[in-house]
Protein backbone atom coordinates (compact mmCIF):
# COMPACT_ATOMS: atom_id res chain seq x y z
CA UNK A 1 0.00 0.00 0.00
CA UNK A 2 1.56 3.47 -1.06
CA UNK A 3 2.07 6.05 1.47
CA UNK A 4 -0.63 8.32 0.60
CA UNK A 5 -3.02 5.95 0.82
CA UNK A 6 -2.19 4.89 4.46
CA UNK A 7 -2.02 8.31 5.31
CA UNK A 8 -5.53 9.10 3.50
CA UNK A 9 -6.88 6.19 6.00
CA UNK A 10 -5.30 7.55 8.95
CA UNK A 11 -7.28 10.53 8.35
CA UNK A 12 -10.01 8.99 6.98
CA UNK A 13 -10.58 7.11 10.64
CA UNK A 14 -9.27 9.89 12.31
CA UNK A 15 -12.30 12.12 10.90
CA UNK A 16 -14.38 9.16 11.56
CA UNK A 17 -13.31 9.68 15.48
CA UNK A 18 -13.47 13.19 15.43
CA UNK A 19 -17.11 12.77 13.91
CA UNK A 20 -18.36 10.54 16.38
CA UNK A 21 -16.57 12.30 19.15
CA UNK A 22 -17.75 15.41 18.87
CA UNK A 23 -22.00 13.40 18.86
CA UNK A 24 -20.82 12.01 22.21
CA UNK A 25 -19.32 14.95 23.46
CA UNK A 26 -22.67 17.15 22.46
CA UNK A 27 -24.77 14.57 25.01
CA UNK A 28 -21.71 15.33 27.66
CA UNK A 29 -21.82 19.19 27.13
CA UNK A 30 -25.71 19.24 27.37
CA UNK A 31 -25.61 17.06 30.87
CA UNK A 32 -22.56 19.58 31.83
CA UNK A 33 -24.02 22.66 30.44
CA UNK A 34 -27.11 21.99 32.95
CA UNK A 35 -24.94 21.28 35.81
CA UNK A 36 -23.14 24.50 35.19
CA UNK A 37 -26.48 26.23 34.89
CA UNK A 38 -27.22 25.00 38.28
CA UNK A 39 -24.25 26.06 39.97
CA UNK A 40 -24.02 29.72 38.33
CA UNK A 41 -27.43 30.13 40.12
CA UNK A 42 -26.47 28.74 43.44
CA UNK A 43 -23.42 31.36 42.99
CA UNK A 44 -25.77 34.21 41.90
CA UNK A 45 -27.93 33.56 45.20
CA UNK A 46 -24.15 35.77 47.35
CA UNK A 47 -25.76 38.87 45.19
CA UNK A 48 -28.56 38.98 47.43
CA UNK A 49 -26.74 40.92 50.14
CA UNK A 50 -26.43 43.85 47.70
CA UNK A 51 -29.88 43.49 47.03
CA UNK A 52 -29.62 41.97 43.93
CA UNK A 53 -31.72 38.98 42.70
CA UNK A 54 -30.41 37.22 39.83
CA UNK A 55 -31.34 33.84 38.10
CA UNK A 56 -30.85 31.81 35.09
CA UNK A 57 -33.92 30.30 33.23
CA UNK A 58 -35.46 29.34 30.41
CA UNK A 59 -32.54 26.90 29.28
CA UNK A 60 -33.20 25.50 25.42
CA UNK A 61 -30.65 23.32 23.86
CA UNK A 62 -30.17 22.76 20.52
CA UNK A 63 -28.01 19.83 19.75
CA UNK A 64 -25.96 19.53 16.56
CA UNK A 65 -22.98 17.76 15.13
CA UNK A 66 -20.30 19.59 16.12
CA UNK A 67 -22.15 22.53 18.17
CA UNK A 68 -25.01 22.98 19.86
CA UNK A 69 -26.92 26.21 20.22
CA UNK A 70 -28.39 27.68 23.54
CA UNK A 71 -30.69 30.35 24.82
CA UNK A 72 -31.26 31.71 27.92
CA UNK A 73 -32.76 34.27 30.08
CA UNK A 74 -30.31 36.07 32.53
CA UNK A 75 -33.18 37.48 35.27
CA UNK A 76 -31.91 40.13 37.06
CA UNK A 77 -34.01 42.73 39.86
CA UNK A 78 -33.61 45.28 42.56
CA UNK A 79 -35.74 46.48 44.95
CA UNK A 80 -37.28 48.98 42.20
CA UNK A 81 -36.40 47.09 38.68
CA UNK A 82 -36.43 43.55 36.69
CA UNK A 83 -34.46 42.79 33.74
CA UNK A 84 -34.44 40.29 31.43
CA UNK A 85 -31.00 39.88 29.59
CA UNK A 86 -31.02 37.24 26.62
CA UNK A 87 -28.36 34.74 26.43
CA UNK A 88 -26.83 33.51 23.43
CA UNK A 89 -23.95 30.60 23.17
CA UNK A 90 -22.41 28.81 20.88
CA UNK A 91 -21.26 25.58 22.50
CA UNK A 92 -18.77 23.95 20.17
CA UNK A 93 -18.21 20.16 21.13
CA UNK A 94 -14.98 18.05 21.68
CA UNK A 95 -12.25 16.34 21.10
CA UNK A 96 -11.25 19.12 19.03
CA UNK A 97 -13.74 22.12 19.49
CA UNK A 98 -13.80 23.66 15.66
CA UNK A 99 -13.19 27.29 17.54
CA UNK A 100 -10.13 26.52 19.02
CA UNK A 101 -9.30 24.68 15.70
CA UNK A 102 -9.70 27.89 14.13
CA UNK A 103 -7.20 29.33 17.05
CA UNK A 104 -4.21 26.64 16.27
CA UNK A 105 -5.37 25.15 19.28
CA UNK A 106 -5.41 21.33 18.88
CA UNK A 107 -5.37 20.55 22.59
CA UNK A 108 -8.84 18.18 23.52
CA UNK A 109 -11.32 19.44 25.53
CA UNK A 110 -14.87 18.45 25.98
CA UNK A 111 -16.26 21.69 24.80
CA UNK A 112 -15.46 25.61 24.35
CA UNK A 113 -18.35 27.73 24.57
CA UNK A 114 -18.36 31.13 23.03
CA UNK A 115 -21.07 33.43 24.67
CA UNK A 116 -23.08 36.56 23.97
CA UNK A 117 -25.31 38.23 26.81
CA UNK A 118 -27.81 41.42 25.67
CA UNK A 119 -29.36 44.17 27.17
CA UNK A 120 -32.80 44.59 27.18
CA UNK A 121 -33.55 46.85 24.28
CA UNK A 122 -34.58 49.51 26.00
CA UNK A 123 -31.15 50.22 26.70
CA UNK A 124 -30.28 50.82 22.53
CA UNK A 125 -27.22 48.85 23.09
CA UNK A 126 -26.32 47.58 19.69
CA UNK A 127 -23.43 45.59 20.33
CA UNK A 128 -23.71 42.22 23.04
CA UNK A 129 -23.21 43.62 26.70
CA UNK A 130 -20.68 40.85 27.02
CA UNK A 131 -18.89 38.47 24.84
CA UNK A 132 -16.44 35.61 25.74
CA UNK A 133 -15.12 32.38 25.54
CA UNK A 134 -14.83 29.61 28.37
CA UNK A 135 -12.94 26.06 27.89
CA UNK A 136 -14.27 23.19 29.39
CA UNK A 137 -11.84 20.16 29.98
CA UNK A 138 -12.83 16.57 30.03
CA UNK A 139 -12.02 16.80 34.15
CA UNK A 140 -14.76 19.60 33.86
CA UNK A 141 -11.62 22.61 34.64
CA UNK A 142 -12.77 25.87 33.40
CA UNK A 143 -10.78 28.52 31.88
CA UNK A 144 -11.93 31.75 29.69
CA UNK A 145 -12.11 35.48 28.77
CA UNK A 146 -14.67 38.02 28.92
CA UNK A 147 -15.26 41.31 28.02
CA UNK A 148 -18.17 43.89 29.03
CA UNK A 149 -18.43 46.22 26.54
CA UNK A 150 -18.93 50.09 27.30
CA UNK A 151 -22.51 50.86 28.49
CA UNK A 152 -23.83 54.26 29.65
CA UNK A 153 -27.09 53.66 31.91
CA UNK A 154 -29.32 55.64 33.81
CA UNK A 155 -27.19 55.07 36.88
CA UNK A 156 -24.09 53.48 35.82
CA UNK A 157 -21.53 54.13 33.38
CA UNK A 158 -18.55 51.55 32.57
CA UNK A 159 -15.92 51.46 29.86
CA UNK A 160 -14.52 48.37 28.34
CA UNK A 161 -13.75 46.21 30.66
CA UNK A 162 -11.36 42.87 30.26
CA UNK A 163 -12.27 39.61 32.82
CA UNK A 164 -10.14 36.27 32.98
CA UNK A 165 -11.09 32.76 35.19
CA UNK A 166 -10.00 29.96 35.59
CA UNK A 167 -11.89 26.94 37.86
CA UNK A 168 -10.70 23.59 38.79
CA UNK A 169 -13.91 21.58 40.50
CA UNK A 170 -12.44 18.96 42.09
CA UNK A 171 -9.88 20.92 43.81
CA UNK A 172 -12.88 23.66 44.13
CA UNK A 173 -9.84 26.30 43.65
CA UNK A 174 -9.50 28.91 40.65
CA UNK A 175 -8.30 32.12 39.32
CA UNK A 176 -9.83 35.57 38.54
CA UNK A 177 -8.42 38.79 37.16
CA UNK A 178 -10.61 41.64 36.17
CA UNK A 179 -9.12 45.21 34.56
CA UNK A 180 -11.35 48.30 34.83
CA UNK A 181 -10.88 51.36 32.96
CA UNK A 182 -13.72 53.40 34.29
CA UNK A 183 -16.69 52.77 36.39
CA UNK A 184 -19.49 55.30 37.40
CA UNK A 185 -22.37 54.84 39.85
CA UNK A 186 -25.11 57.43 41.00
CA UNK A 187 -28.42 56.64 42.55
CA UNK A 188 -31.72 58.77 42.99
CA UNK A 189 -30.52 59.45 46.49
CA UNK A 190 -27.28 60.89 44.85
CA UNK A 191 -24.75 58.58 45.93
CA UNK A 192 -22.11 58.59 43.56
CA UNK A 193 -19.06 56.25 43.13
CA UNK A 194 -16.16 56.46 40.52
CA UNK A 195 -12.93 54.02 40.04
CA UNK A 196 -10.75 54.74 37.22
CA UNK A 197 -7.92 52.59 35.94
CA UNK A 198 -8.90 49.47 38.45
CA UNK A 199 -6.96 45.94 38.52
CA UNK A 200 -8.38 42.98 40.79
CA UNK A 201 -6.59 39.43 40.74
CA UNK A 202 -7.51 36.65 42.77
CA UNK A 203 -6.84 33.60 43.65
CA UNK A 204 -9.41 31.58 45.60
CA UNK A 205 -10.32 27.85 46.70
CA UNK A 206 -12.53 26.23 49.77
CA UNK A 207 -13.15 23.90 52.42
CA UNK A 208 -15.79 21.18 52.83
CA UNK A 209 -16.15 21.43 56.38
CA UNK A 210 -16.16 25.60 56.02
CA UNK A 211 -18.00 26.08 52.56
CA UNK A 212 -18.86 29.79 53.36
CA UNK A 213 -15.16 30.90 53.71
CA UNK A 214 -13.23 32.13 51.52
CA UNK A 215 -9.90 31.30 50.79
CA UNK A 216 -6.69 32.16 49.17
CA UNK A 217 -5.01 35.85 47.77
CA UNK A 218 -6.32 39.47 46.30
CA UNK A 219 -4.77 42.20 44.98
CA UNK A 220 -6.75 45.70 43.97
CA UNK A 221 -5.07 48.42 42.74
CA UNK A 222 -6.87 51.70 41.62
CA UNK A 223 -5.75 54.87 40.42
CA UNK A 224 -8.89 56.65 42.31
CA UNK A 225 -11.83 55.33 44.54
CA UNK A 226 -13.91 58.77 44.22
CA UNK A 227 -17.05 58.72 46.83
CA UNK A 228 -19.42 61.53 47.24
CA UNK A 229 -23.06 60.99 49.80
CA UNK A 230 -26.08 63.34 49.81
CA UNK A 231 -24.64 65.91 46.91
CA UNK A 232 -21.74 66.60 49.72
CA UNK A 233 -17.98 66.79 48.65
CA UNK A 234 -16.58 64.03 47.56
CA UNK A 235 -13.81 62.41 49.20
CA UNK A 236 -11.49 60.18 47.49
CA UNK A 237 -8.40 57.02 47.74
CA UNK A 238 -6.05 57.88 44.85
CA UNK A 239 -3.07 55.70 43.86
CA UNK A 240 -4.60 52.74 45.86
CA UNK A 241 -3.45 49.75 46.82
CA UNK A 242 -4.69 46.87 48.78
CA UNK A 243 -3.29 43.01 49.10
CA UNK A 244 -5.11 40.17 51.43
CA UNK A 245 -4.85 36.88 52.26
CA UNK A 246 -7.25 34.11 53.94
CA UNK A 247 -6.38 31.35 54.93
CA UNK A 248 -7.67 28.00 57.13
CA UNK A 249 -5.26 26.25 59.67
CA UNK A 250 -6.98 23.54 61.87
CA UNK A 251 -10.30 24.60 63.03
CA UNK A 252 -8.98 28.38 63.08
CA UNK A 253 -9.70 30.99 60.03
CA UNK A 254 -7.01 33.85 59.73
CA UNK A 255 -7.81 36.82 57.90
CA UNK A 256 -4.76 39.56 56.83
CA UNK A 257 -4.49 42.47 54.87
CA UNK A 258 -2.86 46.04 54.14
CA UNK A 259 -4.37 49.30 52.07
CA UNK A 260 -2.34 52.03 51.14
CA UNK A 261 -3.60 54.93 49.47
CA UNK A 262 -3.68 59.01 49.52
CA UNK A 263 -6.58 60.18 51.49
CA UNK A 264 -8.36 63.69 49.19
CA UNK A 265 -11.52 65.91 50.08
CA UNK A 266 -13.03 68.33 48.10
CA UNK A 267 -10.96 66.67 44.69
CA UNK A 268 -7.99 68.44 45.85
CA UNK A 269 -7.26 68.87 49.61
CA UNK A 270 -4.70 65.99 50.25
CA UNK A 271 -5.16 64.57 53.80
CA UNK A 272 -2.46 62.28 53.82
CA UNK A 273 -1.21 59.17 52.94
CA UNK A 274 -3.84 56.19 54.47
CA UNK A 275 -1.68 53.06 55.55
CA UNK A 276 -3.46 49.99 57.03
CA UNK A 277 -1.91 46.54 58.22
CA UNK A 278 -4.07 44.17 60.26
CA UNK A 279 -4.70 40.60 60.52
CA UNK A 280 -8.00 38.41 62.31
CA UNK A 281 -8.11 35.23 63.66
CA UNK A 282 -11.68 33.76 64.49
CA UNK A 283 -12.80 29.71 65.32
CA UNK A 284 -13.46 28.86 61.60
CA UNK A 285 -16.96 27.21 62.75
CA UNK A 286 -18.12 30.44 63.99
CA UNK A 287 -16.81 32.84 60.79
CA UNK A 288 -18.17 29.98 58.95
CA UNK A 289 -21.83 30.62 60.08
CA UNK A 290 -20.79 34.22 60.10
CA UNK A 291 -20.24 34.44 56.63
CA UNK A 292 -23.74 32.19 55.97
CA UNK A 293 -25.56 35.11 57.93
CA UNK A 294 -23.57 37.77 55.65
CA UNK A 295 -25.07 35.95 52.19
CA UNK A 296 -28.51 38.70 52.86
CA UNK A 297 -29.01 41.65 54.28
CA UNK A 298 -32.30 40.39 56.36
CA UNK A 299 -30.47 37.62 57.41
CA UNK A 300 -27.33 39.83 58.58
CA UNK A 301 -30.21 42.09 60.61
CA UNK A 302 -31.47 39.06 62.36
CA UNK A 303 -31.24 38.41 66.22
CA UNK A 304 -29.54 35.24 65.47
CA UNK A 305 -26.79 36.63 63.37
CA UNK A 306 -26.49 38.29 66.79
CA UNK A 307 -25.98 35.14 68.47
CA UNK A 308 -23.44 34.01 65.89
CA UNK A 309 -21.52 37.50 66.85
CA UNK A 310 -21.39 36.71 69.92
CA UNK A 311 -20.66 33.09 69.96
CA UNK A 312 -17.38 34.19 68.03
CA UNK A 313 -16.37 36.53 70.88
CA UNK A 314 -16.07 33.54 73.15
CA UNK A 315 -14.17 31.60 71.13
CA UNK A 316 -10.96 33.06 71.78
CA UNK A 317 -10.84 35.62 68.94
CA UNK A 318 -7.19 37.83 67.80
CA UNK A 319 -7.37 41.36 65.97
CA UNK A 320 -4.38 43.08 65.22
CA UNK A 321 -3.80 45.94 64.07
CA UNK A 322 -0.19 46.53 62.99
CA UNK A 323 -0.61 50.39 61.91
CA UNK A 324 -3.27 52.42 61.09
CA UNK A 325 -2.06 55.91 60.20
CA UNK A 326 -2.48 58.89 58.37
CA UNK A 327 0.74 60.82 57.32
CA UNK A 328 1.31 64.17 56.36
CA UNK A 329 4.36 66.89 55.39
CA UNK A 330 4.51 67.50 59.53
CA UNK A 331 4.43 63.85 60.62
CA UNK A 332 2.47 60.78 61.18
CA UNK A 333 -0.71 59.91 63.39
CA UNK A 334 -0.96 56.31 64.24
CA UNK A 335 -2.63 53.58 66.22
CA UNK A 336 -2.07 50.06 66.48
CA UNK A 337 -3.90 47.48 68.32
CA UNK A 338 -3.53 43.58 69.83
CA UNK A 339 -6.41 42.30 71.09
CA UNK A 340 -6.19 38.96 72.40
CA UNK A 341 -9.49 37.53 74.35
CA UNK A 342 -9.47 34.12 75.99
CA UNK A 343 -12.27 31.49 75.24
CA UNK A 344 -15.22 32.93 77.89
CA UNK A 345 -19.39 32.58 78.91
CA UNK A 346 -20.94 35.76 79.24
CA UNK A 347 -23.85 34.94 81.31
CA UNK A 348 -20.69 34.03 84.50
CA UNK A 349 -19.80 37.54 84.37
CA UNK A 350 -20.57 39.29 87.68
CA UNK A 351 -18.93 42.83 87.38
CA UNK A 352 -16.18 44.16 85.12
CA UNK A 353 -13.51 42.06 86.76
CA UNK A 354 -14.64 39.05 85.04
CA UNK A 355 -14.61 41.56 81.52
CA UNK A 356 -11.03 42.44 82.10
CA UNK A 357 -9.91 38.88 83.03
CA UNK A 358 -10.63 37.70 79.55
CA UNK A 359 -7.96 40.05 77.92
CA UNK A 360 -4.62 38.11 77.41
CA UNK A 361 -1.56 40.50 76.39
CA UNK A 362 -3.98 43.27 74.74
CA UNK A 363 -2.22 46.43 74.08
CA UNK A 364 -3.58 49.55 72.42
CA UNK A 365 -1.19 52.37 71.44
CA UNK A 366 -1.61 55.71 69.94
CA UNK A 367 0.36 58.40 68.62
CA UNK A 368 -0.24 61.91 67.55
CA UNK A 369 2.17 64.42 66.25
CA UNK A 370 0.39 67.65 67.35
CA UNK A 371 2.09 69.95 63.79
CA UNK A 372 0.32 67.09 62.08
CA UNK A 373 -2.76 67.24 63.43
CA UNK A 374 -2.90 70.83 63.49
CA UNK A 375 -2.60 70.69 59.24
CA UNK A 376 -5.34 67.86 59.03
CA UNK A 377 -7.50 70.11 61.55
CA UNK A 378 -7.03 73.45 59.29
CA UNK A 379 -7.59 71.28 56.09
CA UNK A 380 -10.92 69.72 57.22
CA UNK A 381 -11.77 73.73 58.71
CA UNK A 382 -11.18 74.99 55.59
CA UNK A 383 -13.56 72.07 54.09
CA UNK A 384 -16.17 73.29 56.49
CA UNK A 385 -15.63 77.13 54.24
CA UNK A 386 -13.34 79.04 56.52
CA UNK A 387 -10.77 81.38 55.33
CA UNK A 388 -7.49 79.72 55.55
CA UNK A 389 -5.83 81.97 58.34
CA UNK A 390 -9.11 81.64 60.60
CA UNK A 391 -8.86 77.70 59.95
CA UNK A 392 -5.27 77.49 61.11
CA UNK A 393 -5.98 80.08 64.36
CA UNK A 394 -8.55 77.60 64.82
CA UNK A 395 -6.95 74.50 64.61
CA UNK A 396 -4.20 75.46 67.05
CA UNK A 397 -6.73 76.42 69.38
CA UNK A 398 -8.02 72.83 68.90
CA UNK A 399 -5.23 71.11 68.93
CA UNK A 400 -3.57 73.13 71.90
CA UNK A 401 -7.05 72.47 74.35
CA UNK A 402 -7.28 68.68 73.05
CA UNK A 403 -3.36 68.37 73.99
CA UNK A 404 -3.78 70.14 77.46
CA UNK A 405 -7.10 67.83 78.32
CA UNK A 406 -4.97 64.44 77.11
CA UNK A 407 -2.59 65.51 79.51
CA UNK A 408 -4.21 66.34 82.60
CA UNK A 409 -7.03 63.59 82.19
CA UNK A 410 -3.38 61.35 82.51
CA UNK A 411 -4.68 59.52 79.48
CA UNK A 412 -1.64 60.53 76.92
CA UNK A 413 2.35 61.52 78.29
CA UNK A 414 4.12 64.42 76.02
CA UNK A 415 7.10 63.87 74.10
CA UNK A 416 8.30 67.04 72.34
CA UNK A 417 5.50 67.62 69.48
CA UNK A 418 3.98 64.09 70.41
CA UNK A 419 1.19 62.81 72.43
CA UNK A 420 1.27 59.13 73.49
CA UNK A 421 -1.09 56.15 74.48
CA UNK A 422 -0.44 52.89 76.01
CA UNK A 423 -3.14 50.92 77.53
CA UNK A 424 -2.44 47.53 78.28
CA UNK A 425 -4.56 44.74 79.68
CA UNK A 426 -3.60 41.16 80.93
CA UNK A 427 -5.59 38.74 82.62
CA UNK A 428 -7.80 41.43 84.87
CA UNK A 429 -4.74 43.88 84.93
CA UNK A 430 -4.75 47.17 83.57
CA UNK A 431 -2.34 49.25 82.79
CA UNK A 432 -1.87 53.27 81.41
CA UNK A 433 1.12 54.59 80.54
CA UNK A 434 3.01 52.67 82.75
CA UNK A 435 0.81 52.84 85.36
CA UNK A 436 -1.21 50.38 87.03
CA UNK A 437 -4.64 51.39 87.32
CA UNK A 438 -6.87 50.45 90.27
CA UNK A 439 -9.80 48.34 89.96
CA UNK A 440 -12.38 50.83 90.95
CA UNK A 441 -10.99 53.36 88.24
CA UNK A 442 -10.71 51.36 85.14
CA UNK A 443 -14.25 51.46 83.73
CA UNK A 444 -13.94 55.60 83.92
CA UNK A 445 -10.21 55.42 82.24
CA UNK A 446 -11.72 53.56 79.50
CA UNK A 447 -14.78 55.47 78.69
CA UNK A 448 -12.46 58.65 79.14
CA UNK A 449 -9.90 56.50 76.27
CA UNK A 450 -12.71 55.47 74.23
CA UNK A 451 -14.19 59.24 74.34
CA UNK A 452 -10.48 60.53 73.12
CA UNK A 453 -10.10 58.28 70.20
CA UNK A 454 -13.90 59.55 68.93
CA UNK A 455 -12.67 62.84 69.71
Amino acid sequence: MKLTKITLALAGILGVAVVGGSWYTGLQAEQHYQQLVQQGNQSLKSLKIYGIDAEIKDVKFERHFFSSDVKYILEVGTVDERYQLQGNDKLFHGPLPLNRLSQVNLMPAMMSVESKLHLPEKFNLQTPFTEGQTDISYAGNLSGEFSLNPFKGETWELAKTQIEFEYNPAQKSGKFSSQIPSYQYQDQANTRIEIQDTLYKADFTSNEKYPELSLGNYEFISKMVRYSFDGKAPFAFTNLSSQGKNTLEKDRWTSTGSLTGELIAQNKLNLGKLNIDSSMELDAESANELMHYASSLEKLESAEAGDVVLSAFTKSPKLQIKELSLENEKGKNSLSLNLNLDKFDPSQFKGMEDVLKIFKASVLETQFKLPSLEVLVTQLNQQEGLPKEEAEQKAKQTISEFAYQAQASSLATSDKDSLKMKLSIDQGKVNLNGRDVPEAAVQGALFMIMLGLNH
